[in-house]
């Protein structure tokens, strides 16, 4: 998988571990529908004005959009070392 899929996975995991459903983070973070459904199916990618928006409203860091503890077994790995 590349990096532009995994941080579109990464992006929707967060939003769903946060908020019950897309519909309902779209009308809570005032993030606009059709972009974000954009870059969640790749279509275009985010400036980063969007992942600085998206970051706040999921209450992260921009850095944890590419952090991909599920990305293979080294990377567990290594997460569960560096806990």
């Amino acid at each position: 998988m590349d990096t532009a899929a995994l941080f579109r996975a990464r992006l929707r995991h967060l939003i769903l571990e946060r908020y019950p459903s897309l519909d309902r983070f779209y009308l809570e973070s005032g993030v606009s529908k059709g972009h974000l459904s954009e870059i969640l199916r790749g279509v275009s990618s985010p400036s980063v004005a969007t992942l600085i928006k998206l970051a706040e409203a999921l209450e992260v860091e921009v850095k944890d959009f590419f952090v991909f503890p599920e990305e293979n077994r080294r990377h567990q790995a290594m997460a569960l070392l560096e806990d």
